[in-house]
């Protein structure tokens, strides 16, 4: 089999590298990290694809694949799933096999080419998986490529309040999840590394304009739990 690693950049490789690492530990950390609420997030998604019927729906940063396995639990389309870890894909084909599922197609692959076709998919999700982008407008003009014509974009990801009380708290928050990762992991530059990102990454009207900037119509941006994310739903264009 190609050994794919050899020829990504040194960004990917790392990105790669860590999210293999800590593969195992990912969803007791992703639910921690989130007090459980990034359920309900996932919920809030897949309400967003309810007027896709028997369609075909991309997860891209798929993961361990929850997000995959929520929306086709609540719907008939055929789901894919991409990621750049094979570990983390690993996972979440033991989660579809033991749920029996059987239209979700998972693949190890770079979400800045991807292999599908031009106009193949009817929407496309991403959780928490944007700012691990190594080429943001690359990406962002990759999924455009494989949308269709007014295909949905709905993105989950990371943000910062904008209140100094919110703010501060948010920093000691996220320095109590370093301590606890390193309790459960051992991986504490993992945690290290998604607090830094999400601490400088664009977030709600930045984001917005990087989107129209790429090509899509942004339909909304919705604050969740208090600005420590957002979910922006999108059109091609």
């Amino acid at each position: 089999m190609l050994n794919r690693s050899k020829y990504l950049n040194p960004k990917k490789k790392k990105i790669k590298f860590m999210f293999n690492e800590i593969s195992k530990f990912y969803d007791i950390m992703n639910f921690i990290m989130t007090l459980g609420v990034d359920k309900l997030w996932r919920k809030k998604i897949v309400k967003k694809l309810d007027n896709i019927k028997n369609g075909k729906i991309l997860d891209i940063a798929t993961g361990t694949g929850d997000l995959a396995i929520e929306i086709k639990k609540k719907c008939s389309n055929k789901i894919y799933g991409i990621d750049i870890s094979e570990k983390m894909i690993e996972i979440a084909n033991k989660k579809i096999r033991k749920l029996g599922f059987k239209n979700i197609k998972l693949f190890v692959g770079d979400s800045q080419k991807m292999p599908f076709q031009n106009n193949f998919f009817d929407a496309v999700t991403i959780s928490f998986g944007v700012r691990n982008f190594e080429n943001l407008n690359k990406c962002l003009l990759e999924i455009k490529r494989v949308l269709k014509k007014n295909g949905k974009l709905i993105i989950l990801e990371t943000s910062v309040p904008k209140s100094n009380f919110l703010k501060f708290f948010y920093k000691i928050y996220f320095k109590i999840i370093i301590s606890i990762s390193f309790l459960i992991s051992k991986k504490t530059y993992a945690y290290k590394y998604l607090y830094n990102s999400a601490s400088i990454f664009p977030f709600g009207e930045a984001f917005k304009k990087i989107l129209v900037n790429n090509g899509f119509k942004v339909i909304s941006n919705e604050k969740q739990l208090f600005g420590v994310a957002m979910i922006y739903s999108a059109l091609k264009q």
